[in-house]
């Protein structure tokens, strides 16, 4: 395989630990925005007997389980990716599997 001239050869993996550090920090940060979204008002429309009511409501309680879930995998990805920079020189490897476990959800 030819080398890209454009970049300067790479000798091993590598990463700027503050990168993954600010990275894992807007992770978890936008995990606490979606659990924060509103979904009251879906929830309680009134006219009980209106098709599109019940369709708001069936659709609440969807997008507040995309949303816990989201959130949720957001905040694993966060710590996970915090942990890779603090321990990513003695524990490569241990530090991974988090990874490689998330990938089957």
């Amino acid at each position: 395989m030819a080398s890209d001239r454009r970049y300067p050869p790479i000798d091993r993996f590598g990463f700027r630990h503050e990168e993954v550090a600010r990275s894992a920090d807007t992770w978890r940060s936008q995990a606490a925005v979606i659990r924060g979204v509103d979904l009251e008002a879906l929830e309680h429309v009134s006219c009980p007997s209106s098709r599109v009511a019940s369709a708001l409501r069936t659709a609440a309680v969807a997008a507040r389980n995309a949303t816990a879930a989201v959130a949720e995998r957001l905040e694993a990805l966060g710590m996970t990716l915090h942990r890779l920079r603090i321990d990513s020189d003695s524990e490569d490897r241990a530090v991974a599997t988090p990874f490689t476990d998330l990938a089957g959800r």
